[in-house]
């Protein structure tokens, strides 16, 4: 395939195409700058469009619009970001991350085969972005890891690449549609015998740390990886059993998951003469967690509360930030509304007042950064006003200082005091009430007076 596009080339208004970062079957990926961030370069990927059934044109449009929502979706250090996706005469375009560095299979067509101590070091970095990508509320299953989807940058981070047949995990399925992936690192229920999962990466990503210590190509012989130390006597016993489960044929006889597969490459720490280059992160304690954002708890709820006060709470913003907070509402304050550092505490304060009395509210805080967006939910329950309460008593006083004249003062009076008793914010719908009831109360109280008085002069008692 050639290149589509040239040198200098524009897209979308904005990306100038600088170079051609490498061409393949389904699509050309280039470098590109920004005329709207000086500096700034990205990798911009396109689909190519050589399909004459428009049956699997739909089919490409789909898997690479799946793959631009799925990116947008996933925030991880060893991960691009992507930043934009566009179309341009009858082309579709990602725009993400340009990610420095070499790819494995690069590496390994260079120098054979890697050292224990690198091999383990991607291995172990790989395991964890596949945790992550297992772990989200829809897992996400790579299917599609091998060398030339991985990348080495100048500082030792190992980064995937290239969603294009990742997909969600749907639960229920016996098989997968359709065989995707690349003999020799795709594992057996990928054609088409059994559905692909968590453990079909896990295979994967045996097969590429078989390579990474061999020097051998596994798709020259699918499913047939001899045993590592008969290739590589510096492999270590214990690394070389970890290898041989990865890559079972059975899904049920590999690592549970992820984080298992990570852990047992971890225990080789503790062989400290066989790995003379181990690297030290690994060396002296646990990886660190991801430096990806998330606030903590991910969801508020604040239970129920009075109207008319305040409510302030204590969340964390984990990670590295660095960007601005806002609010959902202004009934919600947070402080600080700029944030820098890592593992930032915020203080929340909900405003009552400017909420109805009774029912539910739902607001946000969203926390703008370099890496994205995050949003923290949170939710409150304001009490309903008391106003009817008071209603029927402040009723029957009224009718009471009509009847029977002379209470009309002492009630106007308890009036009052009833009104001063009731919370402040719910006085409002009260004080037309209290008012019209006082002034009605004083007034039968006073005709009362008056009619007492006419009945007694006029001597209609005596009679």
């Amino acid at each position: 395939m050639t290149a589509r596009l040239g040198v200098g080339q524009v897209l979308s208004g904005r990306y100038k195409v600088e170079r051609v970062l490498g061409e393949g079957g389904m699509g050309a990926v280039y470098l590109a700058s920004d005329s709207r961030l000086p500096g700034q370069s990205w990798a911009i990927k396109e689909m190519a469009d050589t399909f004459s059934d428009p049956e699997e044109r739909a089919e490409a449009l789909e898997a690479f619009r799946s793959e631009a929502e799925m990116l947008s979706a996933l925030k991880h250090v060893n991960l691009p970001r992507i930043t934009d996706s566009f179309s341009e005469a009858g082309r579709q375009y990602l725009v993400m991350d340009f990610v420095e560095g070499e790819t494995l299979e690069c590496i390994l067509r260079r120098r054979g085969r890697l050292s224990v101590g690198e091999a383990l070091d991607i291995a172990v970095q790989i395991a964890e972005v596949l945790e992550y990508l297992h772990g989200r509320p829809r897992p996400v299953i790579f299917r599609d890891l091998k060398p030339a989807n991985v990348i080495l940058g100048p500082d030792g981070t190992a980064r995937l690449i290239d969603f294009g047949i990742a997909r969600f995990f749907q639960s229920g399925k016996t098989s997968d549609t359709r065989a995707l992936g690349t003999p020799g690192y795709a594992a057996p229920e990928q054609y088409g015998r059994g559905q692909s999962d968590a453990r079909t990466d896990l295979y994967a990503l045996g097969a590429t740390l078989h390579e990474a210590l061999s020097g051998v190509d596994p798709s020259q012989e699918p499913f047939r990886f001899a045993p590592l130390r008969t290739l590589n006597p510096e492999v270590p016993g214990p690394l070389e059993s970890i290898v041989a489960r990865a890559l079972a044929l059975s899904p049920e006889e590999r690592f549970a998951d992820a984080a298992a597969f990570r852990r047992a490459l971890e225990e080789m720490r503790h062989i400290p003469e066989a790995f003379p280059k181990l690297p030290e992160r690994l060396r002296t304690g646990p990886l660190p967690p991801p430096p990806f954002n998330r606030f903590e708890p991910e969801r508020l709820e604040l239970g129920r509360h009075r109207h008319g006060g305040m409510v302030r709470t204590r969340v964390m913003l984990r990670g590295e930030v660095d960007g601005s907070l806002k609010p959902s509402d202004p009934w919600i304050q947070v402080q600080p509304e700029r944030v820098q550092g890592r593992d930032v505490p915020v203080e929340l304060t909900v405003l009552t007042s400017r909420l109805g009395m009774g029912g539910r509210h739902a607001g946000s805080i969203f926390y703008q950064g370099s890496a994205g967006t995050e949003r923290l939910g949170l939710e409150i329950e304001v009490e309903p006003a008391r106003v009817g309460c008071w209603a029927m008593p402040l009723a029957f006083l009224l009718t009471l200082g009509a009847m029977l004249p002379g209470l009309g003062l002492a009630l106007a009076l308890v009036l009052w005091v009833i009104l001063i008793s009731t919370p402040r914010h719910e006085r409002a719908p009260l004080w037309v009430f209290a008012i019209s009831a006082s002034l009605l109360s004083l007034a039968s109280s006073a005709g009362g007076w008056v009619l007492w008085i006419w009945v007694s002069r006029s001597g209609l008692l005596a009679r």
